[in-house]
């Protein structure tokens, strides 16, 4: 094992979420290899995508300071979702803005997690500055962890999980065999021209393809 080991940035193309259609394997493979610690970044794509759930057994949020006025607008899907919520650059000229963005999430995270009762989501602060800061958010990925390990939502959380992969690989490749075959693709064109001209609703199209 090689101790910094490192799996360069993959390309989307595409798929919505964050991640990638192979970021489930990558995962996978690193684990039988032996790593037990994986960390996974997910492209900024916004707030509603949050596929990367369905791939870790902790899902930190980090949040960049601000007034807080755009919280208005964030969809409430990733508060929700999200395990640890960190507001980051808690320090200099950002530590106020961070101080209110952390109690604008708190807010938001009593009204909007109420119903959570194995774990109760917290809203940090952090510096990439300090050592200690860091510290204090790592010993809180750590603890919900053991939390969710000794309750045996972390179990149930990986078996949703393999399930939620299963489809999503069965869509993705019946997308691919249809954009990839020849002869459907073909097919798939003329009809597609034909939904755009009103001759033939979404729904008689849908089902032709599935018909090839």
């Amino acid at each position: 094992q090689q101790p910094n080991a490192f799996l360069r940035p993959s390309p989307s193309k595409g798929f919505l979420g964050g991640v990638t259609a192979n970021s489930y394997e990558g995962v996978i493979l690193c684990e039988a290899a032996g790593y037990d610690i994986i960390l996974i970044e997910t492209v900024g794509v916004g707030q509603s995508e949050v596929a990367v759930a369905d791939l870790v057994d902790c899902f930190l949020l980090l949040v960049p300071p601000s007034s807080g006025d755009e919280l208005q607008g964030i969809k409430k899907g990733i508060i929700e979702v999200a395990d640890i919520i960190c507001i980051t650059k808690a320090d200099g000229d950002t530590l106020h803005a961070a101080m209110n963005a952390q109690t604008h999430y708190s807010a938001a995270v009593r009204l909007l997690c109420q119903g959570d009762t194995l774990w109760k989501k917290k809203v940090m602060t952090s510096s990439a500055r300090s050592e200690d800061s860091l510290k204090e958010v790592w010993d809180e990925v750590q603890r919900y962890r053991s939390v969710s390990t000794e309750t045996g939502a972390l179990l149930h959380r990986r078996e949703d999980q393999r399930r939620k992969q299963m489809w999503t690989q069965l869509h993705a490749e019946v997308l691919h065999q249809i954009c990839t075959g020849p002869q459907v693709r073909h097919a798939v064109g003329r009809w597609e021209k034909e939904v755009q001209r009103g001759t033939m609703t979404p729904r008689q199209a849908c089902n032709k393809i599935l018909e090839l």
